[in-house]
This record gives structure tokens, sequence and C-alpha cells, in this order.
């Protein structure tokens, strides 16, 4: 029974993966960066990428999206559920990569790490490409991983070659950031490359063994370096195949990274390291729920740091991936600036850290005392095991807060579309202030009245009257002023030519409310005296018949 543990255990790990992930999926409404990703779903790839090349993205899970679209449909599940598959993709090979650089029980810690992470599972739940990034990063650097042993190997190395090439070109049109993963990446072959030039690292059959009489003979620096030539080449082959995979999006990538505005808000960086080792390992609800299990987290680190003294050549490096895959990305990141608002960038190294302290779980366990009994034996795996499931069940107590607190809940557009239907007729016209409101609110809009877009010329003011002159109630969404109507034309014109009504914040995007102005006759001459400063001289009231909650100017 002891050899079924493990993967009873592996499975039930996927189990509570995939329930986490796939529980009230559809339960939120699209918000405007999904509505976006729907929007490019609903182009051929023909279309789709003329317009991604004057945007910020590439087109790899638009593409992937518009494909499984077609197959599952357009609700809100189904277009999530294309970001769960990646993400249990990430759970699975997070195992893969943990056995495969530690053994079986690192590997498990690990990916039990990133099934019941809130970063993890609040992406997985998103129909974006984040969680696609991390499935990807996860599989290239198996891929990698796979590479360097069949290089030692001497087995295997193109088709293992071939194949991180490929994925690394795929990652590159799934999101800019999957660079962060290739530098990781590529200090840690710089790092394998100088292992093996050095003999810290050997093939394991070789076409020429050295011995000590090569040694002594001075032939072993040949060897070494014939060796460390061949893996740089093969490797620097690769990366230019990466290269000139994703060579027709350079030009696009240079002007489109280079030309986007850092909007994001200024963090101390004290605060961002904390928040940084927070989410990565304990989730976006970190605040709520990690409590003091945090010295459990820097025992783990600090465990994983530790190189056994009975184990192969390379281990080294091997525990050294991991560390230098969360440094590398974390540095970079904070270098550009890139804080808070853009933390879901960092996603893959989330599985970094998982790998590190699985690390840590495995070192752990593998503490053998001096006095070798059955009992001393077992302290230090249960002490490992007991330490593992309190994490794991402290990474469970934040599942709560993501699902039912409204600090993680997404805008309610399908709220704000459903407010905005009931209250519209023909004569009215709703006004969306940014391009990507355009799909996401008509996913849920099902008014009379015609929807318009402003600004979409240079020329907001002209637009903006011509809605009013054609309208009675004007139904006003503003989200990204600063980017789509910099001058603030759009509210401005309104506010001199229409009549506010009112304004009411929908999450993260404002409902302004005009009502347009009327012809009316001459007014009916009154003379009320207001007091000394105010004087009433005449007013005309429509003598329509209005309804609890509608709106009719008064001439004054």
């Amino acid at each position: 029974m002891r050899k079924f543990w493990l993967p009873i255990t592996l499975l039930l790990v996927l189990i509570v993966a995939y329930g986490v992930r796939v529980h009230s999926l559809g339960a939120q409404s699209l918000w405007y960066d999904e509505g976006v990703a729907y929007g490019h779903s609903q182009r051929n790839l023909l279309d789709m990428i003329p317009l991604l090349q004057r945007n910020v993205h590439v087109p790899g899970y638009f593409w992937a999206l518009a494909v499984w679209e077609d197959v599952a449909g357009a609700s809100e599940f189904s277009l999530r559920y294309l970001s769960v598959m990646f993400s249990m993709i990430s759970v699975a090979f997070t195992y893969a990569l943990g056995k495969q650089l530690y053994g079986r029980i690192a590997g498990l810690a690990a990916a039990g790490f990133v099934a019941l992470n809130t970063f993890s599972i609040f992406y997985a739940q998103e129909a974006r490409m984040y969680a696609m990034l991390a499935a990807v990063a996860a599989t290239s650097m198996w891929l990698f991983i796979g590479w360097t042993r069949a290089y030692q190997r001497q087995q295997g190395i193109f088709t293992y070659g071939i194949a991180l090439a490929l994925v690394n070109a795929l990652g590159m049109y799934t999101h800019f950031s999957y660079a962060l993963v290739m530098v990781a990446q590529g200090v840690m072959a710089a790092l394998w490359i100088l292992a093996l030039l050095a003999g810290i690292i050997r093939l394991d059959n070789p076409y020429f063994r050295p011995t000590s009489r090569y040694i002594r003979s001075g032939l072993e620096p040949i060897y070494t370096i014939s060796t460390t030539i061949r893996a740089l080449l093969i490797y620097a082959i690769l990366n230019f195949i990466t290269i000139a995979l994703f060579s027709p999006w350079i030009p696009f990538a240079l002007r489109q990274t280079s030309s986007q505005p850092n909007i994001s808000d200024i963090v101390p960086i004290e605060q961002m390291l904390r928040v940084l080792q927070g989410w990565f390992a304990f989730g976006l609800t970190f605040e709520d729920h990690f409590g003091g299990m945090g010295v459990a987290l820097y025992f783990f680190l600090v465990f994983g740091c530790v190189l056994l003294p009975r184990h192969t050549r390379g281990q080294g490096w091997r525990m050294l991936l991991p560390i230098v895959w969360v440094l590398a990305s974390s540095a970079i990141y904070l270098y550009l600036g890139l804080y808070e608002r853009y933390l879901r960038f960092l996603l893959p190294t989330q599985i970094a850290l998982a790998l590190w302290l699985g690390r840590g779980v495995w070192v752990l366990a593998s503490i053998q005392p001096r006095r070798r009994t059955r009992t001393r034996l077992l302290i230090p795996r249960f002490a490992a095991a007991f330490a593992t499931v309190a994490l794991w069940f402290t990474l469970a107590q934040g599942l709560p807060f993501l699902y039912g607190d409204l600090r993680y809940q997404r805008d309610d557009y399908r709220g704000l579309a459903n407010a905005i239907s009931n209250q519209v007729s023909a004569q009215d016209r709703v006004v969306l202030s940014a391009p990507g409101l355009n799909e996401v609110f008509n996913y849920y809009y099902r008014g009379a009245a015609p929807v318009v877009l402003i600004p979409t010329t240079a020329n907001p003011t002209t637009e903006t009257d011509a809605v009013i002159a054609n309208s009675q109630l004007i139904q006003v969404v503003l989200y990204g002023e600063r980017e789509q109507d910099p001058n603030g034309a759009l509210e401005a014109t309104l506010n001199v030519d229409a009549f506010p009504i009112d304004s009411r914040w929908w999450g993260d995007v404002r409902w302004v409310r005009f009502a347009a102005p009327r012809q009316m006759q001459s007014l009916g001459l009154l003379a009320v005296d207001f007091g000394q400063q105010i004087i009433l001289q005449g007013a005309e009231i429509s003598n329509k018949s209005l309804k609890q909650g509608s709106r009719e100017p008064i001439l004054l």
C-alpha cells in the first residue's frame, strides 16, 4: 500500500486543483479585459493580427480562444474554461518539474502549492492569457531540463531542443512578459555550460571519457572545452530558432512596449517585496489568511538552499534553478517599475517559488540522523509532511475570500448593462468611452437605445454634439479616461451642452446620465421673489405626464 500513497495523493491534488478552479467559474460578469479577449475571438486570424499590431498584445492566446469558442461556445463559463485547462497544465508540469529536479516528494509538494494558491486560481478563472503564460513557462522549463539531461546522455538532444525552441516561440506569442522566463532560462543555461566546462557536470555516455591517465597527460581540458562549445552552439541555435519564429512580430513588439505608458502605482520597495512573496507563496488573498505561517514558508525556503552531501553531481545547479527563476524575474520586473498593476506578468514565477518550497520539503524529508533507527528516520518525514499539509491548509483558507469578498470581484458589467437596458428607450443613446467597452457591454446589453462609441476620431467634441442633438437621455459609461480621452473632451462637452442628472461608480467604471436640451415655448411670467437676491421671472414645464424615475427638463 505504501507505494500507492504518492500517486493517490497526486491524484487528489489534481482533483482539488480542478475543483477550486471550476467552482463559481461563470458566476461573475466578464470584465473589461475579458471583453477585449472575447472581441478578438470573434475575428478570424487575418482580421485579428492587424488589430493586435496596433495594440499591446500578441495573437497566441486570442487565436486559441477563437478556436476554443468555436467548439465550446461563448458563455462566461466556456470562455474561462480554456484558462482552467491551461492552469491544470501548470499544476501537472509543476509536479513533473519537481520530480525531474529533486524527486516525487518535491514535485507533489510543489504541485499542491500551485493548486491551492489564489494567485494561480484567480487567473485560472479569467478569460485572459496569463494561465496560458504560466502553462507554457512550466512546459518550457521541463523541456529545458530534459534537454540538458539529453545532452548529458547524448540521446534525444534534437527532440528536446526543437520542442524547447517551439514552446519558447509560443510563449513569446502568448505575452511579452514571457521574456522574463527566457532570461531566467538563459542564466541557468549559462551556469550549466560553466558547470560542463569546469567538469562539475559530465556526459553520461560521451564519445570520449576522460580518465586519470588523460588528466595526468593534460587532455581533460580538451574534452571539457569541446563538450562546452558544442553545448553552447546547440543552445544558441535553439534560441535563434525561437527568435526567427518570433521575428515577424519583433518590430511591433519594440514599438508597442516602448510606447505603452507604465500607469502602475508607485509602491515602496519594501512593501512591494512583501506583496511579491505573499502572492507567490499564499496568493493574492494572503493578507487575509496566512497568519503566522510565514515562519513555515521561510523554514522551507532555507531548507531549499541546502545541499545534501550524498547526492550526485549537478545537485547545486538543480537547486539554483527555481531560485534564479524567482530572483531574475522579480528583479527585472522591479527594475522596469512594473508594480502591483502588472503582477499578473509574474504568474510563472509563482511556479518557481513552489518548486523552491518543494525542494525544501524534499530536503527536510531526506534528513537522516546519525543513529538510523526506524523511529528517528520517520521524524524528518513526519515533520515535512505535517508542515506541507499545514501550508496547504493555510492556502485553502484563502479560497472563501477569493470567491466571496468584494475586493476580489471583477467589475459587474452584467449588472451595469442590465440596469441601463431597463431604463432606456429608442430615443436615448448609450455612449461608451473606450473601444474595449464595446465588446463587454454589448455582450450583456439588450436595451432599445443605440450604443455609440466616443471617441472614434480626433474630434470627440463634434461626435458628442451629434449624439446630444439626436437623443433625449444619454447614458455614458466611462472607463480608462486617461488613455482614451486624456483631454476629457467627452464629459466636458456633455457638461456644457447637456444637463447632468447623476453619476455612479460601478466598480472601476463610472456611469453618468445626461438629459439632452429641448426646444421649449416662451417663458410664462411669474415674478416670484425668493428673497432679496433671487427673483424668478418666469418658468415653463412640459405638460407631459411623468412616471417615477423619469426626467424632464425645467426651463427657468
